[in-house]
């Protein structure tokens, strides 16, 4: 069984460290592609998150509605001794802890779009506050996929429609920060579900880890990089017309 264990979770790592490579170069890409092209405004940015809070808030409806499905299942499976019953009372915890990120992230958003970004006249330092929120969002998002079944369409919908929101937040070409944040939440999710497995492995998904870390760093100064250029040059044409 553990032999089982082990191959399948090395093939899933191997999966994802192909994927991963692929990943990288396809941020590496829109990041070139970002040069010269529009950042949104800060009004913008104001209204684009906003729509998005109100997506947040649907998923946040849509996965309650899931956990208390999760729930009954529960009830139906102890009646009929199910074995299953303790692997879904897992999740639901887990579940519940998104539930909660989630919760607090709508606040925090709401807080961000009427102090401080509404404040900002700084267009660059409001746009990399904005990607920071964009960030933490997704991560918390791509959490909850991980978890959640995608035979539960509604739930899933909404997550899809959310998701094509943010990216109209500064600029599509962004969303690296996405896949990066998706990698990642799958990663500790594989880390947390597999405890028992060998230690090669478990190095394998450290190491993917420790890439991350560093394709994080690099994806941040690089985006910093290329918004600054092209705020910058769009501020020198608008003096110039």
């Amino acid at each position: 069984m553990k032999k089982n264990i082990c191959f399948a979770l090395f093939l899933l790592v191997f999966c994802i460290s192909s994927c991963y490579n692929d990943d990288i170069e396809d941020i590496n890409n829109r990041l070139d592609a970002i040069e010269n092209t529009q950042i949104a405004s800060i009004n913008e940015q104001i209204t684009s998150i906003e729509n998005s809070i109100q997506l947040l808030t649907n998923v946040d409806n849509e996965l309650n509605s899931y956990i208390d499905n999760l729930e009954k299942n529960i009830e139906e499976g102890i009646e009929e001794g199910n074995e299953r019953v303790d692997s879904i009372i897992a999740v639901i915890d887990e579940l519940k802890i998104v539930d909660k990120a989630i919760e607090d992230r709508i606040t925090t958003l709401q807080s961000y779009v009427d102090g401080e970004l509404s404040a900002n006249k700084a267009w660059a330092e409001a746009t990399f506050a904005t990607l920071d929120q964009f960030n933490a969002l997704a991560k918390e998002i791509t959490t909850l996929k991980s978890y959640v079944d995608n035979t539960y369409n509604s739930l899933s919908n909404s997550i899809t429609d959310l998701e094509t929101s943010m990216q109209s937040w500064v600029n599509e070409k962004l969303t690296g920060y996405y896949t990066i944040a998706e990698i990642d939440a799958k990663l500790a999710v594989m880390k947390k579900e597999n405890t028992d497995v060998d230690n090669e492995i478990k190095e394998d998904v450290n190491a993917l880890q420790r890439d991350l870390t560093t394709a994080k760093s690099e994806l941040t100064t690089g985006y910093q990089n290329a918004i600054a250029e092209a705020i910058n040059s769009n501020n020198v044409l608008s003096m110039q017309k």
